[in-house]
């Protein structure tokens, strides 16, 4: 898609929301305000085709999102691409909400509306700052509880407080996001049908390796000691398809100088997956790269190369596989 088609696609959306949230409050009355039922943001209809940043803070952390040369990236990730459809349901559902009633301007009551600031560690709401292309605040919103079902099959309604503004408002609509990165990016590193999986090959740093072979209905470990001591099928059946989906937690472009602790080979039909298993510090970092000439190979070496995956100790600790692991207990 073209920085051009993009662009007129986005218009078109929020227009269109901003269309039918018209003709439903031109149809529906909640609250006897004089200003139930306006735009929140007004400006960030008129300002849609300039929108070229975003800013999200919540549980005291900020993730930056930036458009450019077609693309919303994540500066802090090494430009990582972001979601296209979770951007742009975010700026829509900030631009269809509406004012309902008007609540507290008091800052100690902000609170018990979930409003309290997003920059604290255990804070319940979220900021979310929309910028113009050349790095200006269009606006800044904060919000805090939804309430599902408020307007029956119109949806939810949300609290909601203005950055620069003590007064708080019940809004139509709700806007789920946050600061952390699997709001805005797909996390599976890679993901392959376990049924497909008919190999699985882990090698160790000392050269030493195992392998998890699926040959139809049936699993084997070559070279078992002892094949008595092997699980069942259904048991192996989960060690193999721990290496069918690998989900990240953070992304960093590929840090040179690991050597790998451990590395993972897939053999899934038309395509082969490597997975290089590393340890910085006390964090657990994949690279992944896939084999063949099929379009799925294409694909993951597409999403994939040149960065890193951060993962949790205990899927890191599921793909080194050892004889005990495909030992019954």
């Amino acid at each position: 898609m073209t920085p051009k088609t993009f662009a007129g696609l986005w218009i078109a959306a929020i227009i269109a929301v901003f269309a039918a949230a018209w003709i439903f409050f031109a149809n529906n009355s909640f609250a006897p305000t004089d200003e139930a039922g306006d735009p929140l943001l007004p400006q960030v209809i008129a300002e849609a085709k300039n929108i070229g940043g975003l800013d999200v803070t919540s549980a005291g952390e900020t993730l930056a999102l930036a458009y450019q040369n077609g693309q919303w990236n994540l500066p802090s990730r090494g430009d990582y691409p972001a979601d296209l459809t979770k951007v742009r349901d975010l700026v829509i559902s900030l631009a269809q909400m509406r004012t309902l009633e008007r609540k507290t301007a008091n800052p100690e009551k902000y609170s018990l509306l979930d409003l309290g600031d997003p920059a604290g560690k255990d804070a319940k709401s979220t900021q979310v700052t929309i910028k113009t292309k050349d790095g200006k605040n269009l606006t800044s919103i904060v919000l805090g509880r939804v309430k599902p079902g408020l307007l029956g099959e119109a949806g939810s309604a949300t609290y909601v407080r203005l950055a620069d503004n003590p007064q708080t408002w019940l809004v139509s609509g709700r806007a789920s996001t946050s600061a952390n990165i699997a709001a805005w990016v797909d996390t599976d590193a890679y993901k392959l049908d376990p049924q497909k999986i008919t190999k699985i090959s882990v090698a160790q740093p000392d050269g030493t390796s195992i392998s998890l072979v699926k040959s139809g209905d049936e699993y084997t470990v070559p070279g078992a000691p002892d094949p008595t001591k092997i699980k069942d099928k259904q048991g192996l059946k989960l060690d193999i398809s721990d290496y069918a989906v690998i989900q990240f937690t953070d992304v960093r472009k590929a840090k040179p100088g690991l050597a790998p602790v451990v590395a993972g080979t897939v053999e899934a039909g038309d395509v082969n997956v490597q997975v290089d298993v590393f340890k910085d510090a006390k964090e657990y970092w994949i690279a992944v790269k896939a084999t063949g000439d099929s379009d799925a190979a294409k694909a993951i070496n597409t999403r994939t190369t040149g960065w890193q995956y951060r993962i949790g100790e205990a899927k890191a600790k599921a793909l080194n596989k050892t004889m005990v692991d495909f030992e019954k207990s």
